[in-house]
């Protein structure tokens, strides 16, 4: 883990719907009629550009060694901080 890292625990979502329905009390209100398109991603490490975050994640496993996954589960930290934390390493990459 990084120097200055707190050790915290934020749930792994297996993807974004997840993430955006986490807090939805009224699923059965919700009708999906259209699957949202997947944003393509880039490598937090070498800017290489994937089709899906799915796939940067896998990819910053094998060629970084690097598991967002498990950092994610080992930090508490809320969304902006978890965009603070990308944002950290995509400055200190540069």
């Amino acid at each position: 883990m990084a120097a200055g890292l707190k050790e915290c625990n934020l749930p792994a979502y297996d993807n974004r719907e997840d993430c955006l329905m986490d807090d939805d009390d009224n699923d059965d209100a919700w009708e999906e009629t259209e699957q949202e398109p997947v944003t393509p991603a880039m490598c937090l490490f070498c800017g290489e550009n994937f089709g899906s975050p799915a796939t940067v994640f896998i990819h910053c496993v094998e060629a970084h060694s690097f598991d967002m996954r498990t950092v994610s589960t080992q930090t508490n930290l809320d969304c902006f901080g978890y965009i603070k934390f990308v944002n950290y390493v995509r400055g200190k990459v540069k």
